[in-house]
């Protein structure tokens, strides 16, 4: 019996082993990043200028053309949505601008589209897809706001759209509100407004109305991005404070008119010596915000920018431009950007900067870097700097400037790159997609994608990377939308489809293999689909 058991147990071990063994060969010989082509310049009516597309949690991808606006959405066919057209005779879907179009994580695309002018075209308006999958009107030019004598007069452009609730910018007028002398005509205002699903538009606030926290009104609106929780923030000018008429600053509102101040240029700056002079204030992906802004009145230029987090408290100082920049020998110059590169997930922070040159033996080939918060949120690792040679580059490439980034759902970041070469920073080698791990204990930077390598974009049709485009709506925790511009002068936009972090284990012969195939120069790329 003892026997028996003991045979069982081999027995067992033996299958363990070699099903590990088969599942890492299997890993190895299967593509480490999967490709999913959804649609080519050369099958969308001929040569078109592709943008970078948008991608949700869902899978949907939405492609802006130089012509027209296409949707993918999980699982369906590629369709076209609408098209820009200036033909007397218009067709459905047919408009002569389609501006700030979105896709939303339900699948709705939305945005303002401005009519041809003919006879029976479109008008001008708020459009979102319906159930039907067609662009359907939601707020045109002449629609009332409840509760007052105004009308919109002039739609700037769709800020968010979830469960039904949208989020717009608008001029509207109202003669009981901007009262003309003659009593025939009266003045409009930007405002900030909401429509609910029932289709009623409401005023969340406008120009002219007190700003709160201050003793001033505001002299112009601008952006508002929606926050989670029915919470918009909004970024506008007051007529009071340290500029008269245009003193910049960030309210919190909710959909019913309830504001509150976040930050206000002049606001003294805490932890540091002077005052927020043009504050930008993002939200940090939990119940607080990031700001980051110059310093009025520091006294010392190289130390008048700086990075600060409210977690509920007050903002409190984290990163000031000269503090000794980590993983590098070198100290913090300017926060680069317009206005400020910096992305936070569930209150951790993440930013890029540049490196003072000369400190520390920083040269114009590593004057730059992408630094994330440590888990504990007191400081700040170096996550990636340019010159630096990340494992599946080219043999003697390195990474050069960071182009778009952000954190994935998961945590981790993705990053668009140019790569250069190693012993001359100004040869620009192509381009690179990495992953990186903001965690110490877990890995670091590795690529993903780069130029050079080859995609099978259809059946047999095997094209070559000549340059990659991707904006920060083009990632998820495990897909990435990109334009894709290939060596015979083709585009398309493609998704690729990473493995999720927790395969790390099952792929790490593929890697190792491929890896070694790339540095050594062997022909590796192509055996990615």
């Amino acid at each position: 019996m003892e026997s028996l058991t003991r045979s069982t147990s081999w027995l067992l071990r033996a299958v363990v082993l070699l099903s590990a063994y088969l599942l890492a060969f299997a890993a190895a010989a299967q593509p480490i990043v999967r490709f999913d082509t959804v649609g080519l310049s050369d099958d969308l009516g001929g040569p078109e200028i592709l943008t970078r597309p948008q991608l949700n949690r869902r899978g949907d991808v939405l492609i802006a053309s130089q012509r027209a606006l296409y949707l993918r959405p999980a699982g369906a066919s590629l369709r076209r949505l609408a098209r820009q057209s200036f033909s007397r005779d218009p067709e459905p879907g047919d408009f002569s601008a389609l501006r700030a179009v979105r896709l939303s994580d339900e699948g709705r695309v939305f945005g303002r589209f401005d009519s041809t002018g003919f006879t029976g075209s479109q008008p001008t308006g708020i459009y979102a897809t319906g159930a039907s999958g067609a662009l359907d009107l939601l707020v045109g030019v002449g629609e009332p706001v409840v509760g007052s004598d105004a009308t919109i007069d002039f739609l700037l452009g769709a800020n968010d759209l979830e469960a039904g609730v949208l989020d717009l910018a608008a001029s509207i007028r109202a003669p009981s509100l901007f009262p003309h002398r003659f009593g025939r005509d009266y003045g409009t205002a930007g405002a900030l407004l909401t429509r609910d699903p029932a289709g009623a538009l409401r005023l969340v606030t406008r120009e002219g109305l007190a700003a709160p926290g201050t003793d001033g009104s505001f002299s112009r609106l601008g952006a508002s991005s929606a926050i989670g929780e029915g919470r918009l923030l909004l970024h506008a000018n007051v007529d009071r404070g340290i500029f008269p008429g245009a003193t910049p600053g960030f309210w919190l509102y909710d959909r019913a008119g309830n504001g509150s101040l976040v930050a206000l240029a002049g606001d003294a700056a805490p932890g540091a010596t002077g005052m927020f002079l043009r504050p930008i204030v993002q939200s940090d992906g939990a119940e607080g915000f990031t700001l980051v802004s110059d310093l009025l009145g520091s006294g010392d230029p190289a130390r008048d920018a700086g990075i600060w987090q409210d977690r509920g408290s007050g903002f409190a100082l984290r990163v000031l431009e000269g503090d000794p920049a980590p993983g590098t020998g070198g100290v913090f110059g300017e926060f680069p950007g317009n206005p400020f590169e910096s992305a936070a997930l569930a209150g951790r922070l993440a930013f890029k900067a540049a490196l003072v040159r000369g400190v520390g033996g920083v040269t114009d080939a590593d004057d730059e870097g992408l630094w994330a918060q440590d888990p504990d949120g007191e400081g700040f690792s170096l996550m990636l700097r340019k010159g630096q040679d990340v494992d599946g580059l080219a043999p003697g490439d390195v990474v050069g400037a960071v182009g778009a980034w952000d954190f994935t759902d998961d945590g981790r970041i993705i990053a668009q790159a140019d790569v250069s070469s190693g012993t001359d920073a100004s040869v620009d080698t192509g381009d690179a997609l990495l992953r990186i791990d903001p965690d110490p204990d877990r890995g670091s930077a590795s690529v993903l994608l780069a130029t050079g390598d080859t995609i099978e974009v259809a059946t047999g049709d095997v094209r070559t990377l000549a340059a990659i485009d991707v904006s920060a709506l083009g990632f998820t925790s495990s897909r990435i939308a990109f334009r894709a511009d290939f060596e015979d002068r083709s585009s398309g936009i493609i998704v690729a489809i990473v493995p999720e972090p927790g395969t790390a284990s099952l792929l790490c012969v593929g890697l190792v293999l491929l890896a070694r195939c790339r540095r050594r120069g062997f022909a590796a790329r192509s055996a990615i689909r």
